[in-house]
């Protein structure tokens, strides 16, 4: 079934309990959402399979939340891949100078 923005749906979690959720976003073809959990008053991901069924369509369409959390600036990241990144070399080259001193 297909879950657009502002539906309250419910949703199954990991010890078997239903909660409603308010869908936020949609993304990935629908593949999940960005959901308000409102008996944990908490913002989640949720995959379409933890999804159960439609409790209202249309329900809070115009629900706020802060829509900054999609801005990112990748800045932070790009600085940590170049600082801490690790690149295996299958064929790295031997120090000669090693090598002279154990002969």
């Amino acid at each position: 079934m297909k879950y657009d923005e502002g539906d309250l749906v419910a949703i199954n979690t990991l010890d078997n309990r239903t909660q409603s959720a308010i869908v936020l976003r949609v993304f990935n073809k629908r593949k999940f959402f960005y959901c308000y959990i409102i008996e944990e008053d908490a913002y989640k991901l949720i995959y379409d399979r933890e999804i159960s069924f439609l409790i209202s369509k249309n329900f809070a369409p115009d629900f706020e939340y802060d829509e900054e959390i999609f801005d990112l600036d990748y800045a932070y990241y790009e600085a940590c891949l170049d600082l801490f990144s690790y690149v295996p070399f299958y064929n790295y080259f031997i120090d000669d100078e090693d090598d002279s001193e154990e002969e």
